[in-house]
């Protein structure tokens, strides 16, 4: 077990834009100095369920849950076996 969460931009411009592995202890913020122009949009997704829209002054704090979940694995096969069956890359 890692006590640790992870930040990852979607659709990074940069290359330089990594994901961050943080300490589970970790409360990071995030605040929306300016905007380069009237088309620049900012939007924020959680966890790919909500996605909201921020603007110039908003302030975000990222930091983990009072509650946690327990995962299970209820198959023998590995996840990317999974996937594979899924989009048929093994068919011809």
């Amino acid at each position: 077990e890692i006590d640790a969460f992870i930040i990852n931009p979607l659709c990074p411009i940069l290359l330089s834009l990594r994901p961050m592995v943080v300490p589970g202890n970790s409360t990071i913020f995030v605040k929306i100095e300016q905007q380069q122009s009237e088309k620049t949009q900012v939007r924020i997704t959680f966890d790919a369920q909500e996605s909201f829209s921020l603007e110039h002054g908003d302030q975000i704090e990222i930091r983990r849950a009072e509650h946690h979940i327990d995962f299970i694995r209820v198959t023998n096969r590995h996840h990317y076996q999974n996937i594979e069956e899924k989009l048929r890359w093994r068919e011809k």
